[in-house]
């Protein structure tokens, strides 16, 4: 009994370093670097989350698509609604936000059903090609001085080909974000959106 106390400390500790060493500290986020303009036009469509660095909130999570759209009202709207769909323990989980460009390269996100006191993450675009692959990355200041970063690999298919692959690594590499604390995702979902046009 004693022995597996002491394993479960163990783990929990290794976890927690190990999701420091991802997030950068507990203090201030790093300095990444964001595309010089977001064209939210060609953003805008179904995307794939392929991968992400391991976070608690994220660990069950399989299947997970996000599609950017511009609203009913037209184009002309400066807000895009975000639907993001995923599988946790088996449930379908769903989630509407909405989303706009904040500044270069940056979208402010706002899921309602998030813990953040403005209601808006600012998520920024180091790199993306528009038709094949995109890196995101944000940065929240935390309730005790904590500060969680993370990264989400996305791509237009549940697949990503080698070449986009590089693209992906070269983006984070130089913005001193590991790949190799990067999880795959799990795609293998027959997950259908009829009722949503991607535009891609």
């Amino acid at each position: 009994m004693l022995a597996k106390f002491f394993s479960l400390i163990l783990t929990i500790y290794i976890n927690h370093q190990i999701i420091n060493a991802q997030r950068g500290g507990p203090v201030d986020c790093q300095k990444v670097q964001s595309i010089p303009k977001l064209d939210v036009s060609d953003f805008l469509g179904t995307w794939y989350i392929l991968a992400i660095y391991p976070d608690s909130t994220l660990l069950s999570m399989r299947c997970p698509v996000v599609i950017f759209t511009w609203p009913a009202v037209g184009a002309n709207n400066a807000q895009i609604s975000v639907f993001k769909k995923y599988i946790s323990f088996g449930n379908e989980k769903r989630v509407m936000g909405s989303a706009s460009a904040v500044g270069r390269g940056t979208l402010g996100i706002n899921f309602p059903v998030l813990p953040r006191d403005n209601g808006v993450y600012n998520v920024l675009v180091p790199g993306t090609d528009y038709e094949n692959y995109a890196v995101l990355f944000t940065c929240n200041n935390y309730p005790g001085y904590i500060v969680g970063q993370n990264v989400w690999v996305m791509s237009r298919n549940k697949t990503l080909e080698s070449q986009y692959w590089q693209n992906v690594f070269s983006t984070m590499i130089n913005n001193t974000l590991p790949p190799n604390f990067l999880k795959l995702i799990d795609q293998n979902c027959n997950d259908q959106f009829p009722f949503v046009n991607s535009g891609k």
